[in-house]
């Protein structure tokens, strides 16, 4: 093995003096920690915290079930991603939707499942509405045939392209 390297200085002390410093380096035989990638999951049931740990048993997953949850997991200890596992309407709180574009119910068609709303500023636009598809009107669930012509309706939809859009959520409330 070379020999380390040897560094001569001057320092102050009642006059100048010359000093030799001798430097070891050592090398270690133990190993590096490791430090396993990290994942936090935010869903309601573990299902997807399941496969993701059966199936990268390499990775630490952490479960939490709301964003301020998650969010505390976070600032506690960094992670690669957050992975979200739900519907966009149960991930996003409902005070979070404000100031979307919203129409106003002009039609009810029962027989055919379709409504014709007027939005701001745009065509009359005609949506099926989906068997699935889940209703609120003043913030309490609703059925279809509780819309009522007048109410401001806040709609997520699906484009088609052979027909009118199918609607996934309605929230419908009375005009003031």
């Amino acid at each position: 093995m070379a020999r380390p390297p040897e560094w001569t200085f001057r320092c102050a002390d009642n006059g100048l003096r010359a000093a030799r410093i001798s430097v070891r380096i050592r090398c270690t035989s133990g190993q590096v920690a490791a430090v396993a990638p990290r994942l936090v999951v935010m869903e309601k049931e573990r299902t997807l915290q399941r496969l993701l740990t059966r199936y990268l048993p390499e990775v630490e997953v952490t479960q939490t079930r709301d964003i301020e949850e998650a969010v505390r997991e976070l600032n506690r200890s960094p992670a690669q991603a957050l992975v979200v596992n739900a519907s966009p309407l149960e991930a996003i709180p409902p005070s979070a939707l404000t100031g979307l574009p919203y129409g106003t119910l002009k039609r009810i068609d029962q027989s055919a499942r379709e409504i014709h709303v007027q939005p701001d500023n745009a065509a009359l636009t005609v949506f099926a509405i989906a068997d699935d598809c889940e209703i609120t009107r003043d913030d309490k669930k609703a059925d279809f045939i509780e819309l009522r012509e007048g109410d401001i309706l806040d709609i997520w939809f699906e484009p088609q392209a052979d027909g009118p859009a199918v609607t996934r959520t309605i929230d419908a409330r009375h005009q003031k």
